[in-house]
């Protein structure tokens, strides 16, 4: 479990983040959604400890600032938004995941290539491997990015719009993913901006307003208290699937 405690950052005489505290679960996928500016992922960034800030933030009841730089980079791993494009192919990029293990050496273990071989599988691009991954398309190099993540086989994910800019396909890739991450009991705390996919992986929301939370809770709590028509301006639109089923979407 990660839970942060009053957590604050300021850029300069601008306050980001003020008095923000929230709770994941082992297992759970917490969404974080807000409009551009409210400090989404500078809260991601400070709860990877990448940037100062002021507050706590605690991994299994254990305060953050009492691991060690390399535990904690084992236990946490970040997905910013847009990575960087790097000229080493995708099997390379993966290995850097094993970088907490390994230290400036990076001399792999058996036990670090077969992280590396088991990431790969998991995301399913072992057609890619051995393409360099700033020649790939933009899609491919998130999976890349991701198995890079699973390799390192952290408890905590922290992604950054994962599938922003990408088609169906890969929103539905990055879903799958998810879920199964979840199902190894992984903790998984998601920035989006699609509602819709919001409410189909997150079992928490949490929504940023002006550097505060204004809401956290579950996913029936966010439709009931009509957070998508009151913050967001979007309408509920009721269907019926080709099965007879009642279902509906955020427009």
């Amino acid at each position: 479990m990660i839970e942060c405690k009053n957590l604050s950052v300021k850029g300069g005489n601008t306050t980001i983040l003020s008095n923000i505290s929230l709770k994941a679960k082992q297992g759970e996928i917490a969404v974080i959604l807000g409009k551009n500016g409210s400090g989404k992922t500078t809260l991601l960034r400070a709860i990877s400890s990448s940037i100062p800030y002021k507050g706590e933030i605690f991994i299994g009841g254990r305060n953050i600032k009492e691991y060690s730089k390399k535990m904690l980079s084992q236990l946490v791993a970040l997905m910013p938004q847009s990575p960087p494009v790097v000229p080493l192919t995708v099997k390379e990029l993966v290995s850097l995941g094993r970088y907490p293990y390994t230290g400036i050496s990076g001399i792999l273990s058996e036990n670090d290539k077969n992280e590396i071989a088991k990431a790969i599988k998991s995301t399913k691009i072992e057609d890619i491997e051995h393409k360099r991954a700033d020649i790939i398309s933009g899609g491919e190099r998130k999976k890349a990015y991701f198995a890079m993540m699973l390799a390192r086989d952290p408890q905590i994910l922290l992604l950054d719009e994962p599938s922003s800019n990408l088609d169906i396909p890969y929103q539905r890739y990055f879903t799958n993913m998810l879920k199964s991450c979840q199902n190894s009991g992984k903790t998984t705390i998601c920035v989006l901006h699609d509602i819709n996919h919001a409410i189909e992986i997150a079992q928490r929301i949490i929504l940023l307003e002006d550097s505060r939370i204004v809401f956290n809770g579950t996913v029936d709590e966010f439709i009931s208290n009509k957070i998508p028509e009151n913050c967001f301006e979007l309408e509920r639109i009721e269907y019926t699937d080709s099965q007879n089923n009642k279902k509906f979407v955020y427009k």
